[in-house]
């Protein structure tokens, strides 16, 4: 089954937390309510690139 990117992403971002993707709503705010520092940053932008085969400017 081909996931939309609004399911892809919170599946991501679920896995990343280790958390239940239906509690993720637009209104989540990832440093606020889930707490992410600059590593979970990194390795959210690096989940996201391989998931959607995407490239990121590096500097």
């Amino acid at each position: 089954m081909i996931e939309n990117a609004e399911t892809g992403s919170k599946r991501i971002i679920a896995e990343q937390f280790d958390i239940n993707p239906k509690g993720l709503t637009y209104h989540t705010r990832l440093a606020h309510d889930l707490l992410m520092n600059s590593l979970d940053e990194l390795e959210l932008a690096t989940a996201f690139e391989k998931e959607f085969n995407l490239e990121t400017a590096e500097g």
